[in-house]
């Protein structure tokens, strides 16, 4: 188990990167590229959830960066994605410090649930090691993501195209 797939988003108006757990992964289909793109169809609904929310799009819309962790949960046929939004310090003060936002969305709906689990905070933890050791946000967000982040070797990596202009309104 764990997280073994990252969709790297860099060129959007808010860049990411989306890690893709194995635990519940049947939920998002049953080839692996159907699963990639289900995926990632969840991580883009969910967002346009989150960011039309009007709890939730203050928030979301101070975000600088996003780290998503893309699980299920099979026997509910439930699809999550643990969501991060990070605000950064201004150029002097780099690396800083940062306090992100979070939502837990299950099946496009914001729940009050933990953050996340313990491989979650470890993959979080890994990317703000690799943050911190980057001179500026356009550095980091440019950097593909290294194994060390999934913290074993064999991963796939994806970048995708995705271009927030082609989204609805709330994003120009």
């Amino acid at each position: 188990m764990g997280f073994d797939t990252v969709i790297n988003m860099a060129k959007p108006e808010i860049p990411g990167r989306f890690y893709l757990h194995t635990a519940g992964r049947e939920v998002y289909g049953n080839e692996p590229l159907d699963i990639i793109d289900e995926a990632q169809c969840y991580i883009l609904n969910a967002i346009l959830g989150v960011a039309g929310d009007k709890k939730h799009r203050p928030n979301f819309f101070k975000s600088q960066f996003l780290i998503g962790l893309v699980w299920g949960e099979a026997s509910d046929k439930e699809k999550i994605l643990d969501l991060f939004g990070y605000q950064y310090p201004g150029v002097e003060e780099w690396p800083g410090n940062v306090s992100p936002f979070n939502w837990v969305i299950v099946n496009g709906v914001v729940r009050n649930r933990p953050p996340t689990c313990e491989e979650g905070f470890t993959v979080l933890s890994n990317e703000g090691k690799l943050r911190k050791s980057k001179k500026s946000l356009g550095e980091y967000v440019s950097e593909p993501s290294p194994a060390f982040v999934l913290e074993h070797n064999k991963f796939t990596e994806i970048d995708s195209n995705w271009n927030w202009s082609s989204m609805p309104a709330l994003f120009q």
